[in-house]
């Protein structure tokens, strides 16, 4: 007796989605932030400091995640934190050239053009 399976593939909306539930992001290396900074975000991101960052900025284990949305002027919260002007650069101008909403600094993410890296 042979089994056969059939999978059911739904066919693919042409409605589109509300802006509010679509996330606009980058992934990109760790390369463009300093040692002390992903110090600095190792830290904001745990729950167990009181700084009250751990819901916007997330440690993945090789980067971190920030939900740049989850805050009004995220620059100023990260400045806030110490974060360098380098990484902060980062931030704004990717905001503005390309809108995101979350930025993921991996440490296999690609090498941006027309940013600072550091060998870490």
């Amino acid at each position: 007796m042979i089994l056969t399976t059939t999978i059911h593939v739904p066919a693919i909306s042409s409605v589109p989605l509300a802006p509010s539930v679509c996330l606009p992001g980058i992934c990109c290396s760790t390369a463009h932030i300093t040692l002390e900074d992903s110090r600095r975000l190792e830290q904001a991101s745990s729950p167990a400091t009181e700084c009250g960052h751990c819901d916007w900025i997330h440690d993945t284990g090789y980067g971190y995640l920030l939900r740049l949305n989850a805050r009004y002027h995220p620059a100023l919260h990260l400045k806030a934190i110490g974060l360098s002007g380098a990484c902060r650069r980062l931030v704004v101008t990717l905001m503005q050239r390309y809108g995101i909403h979350i930025l993921h600094l991996d440490a296999d993410g690609d090498l941006l053009p027309d940013f600072a890296t550091f060998d870490w």
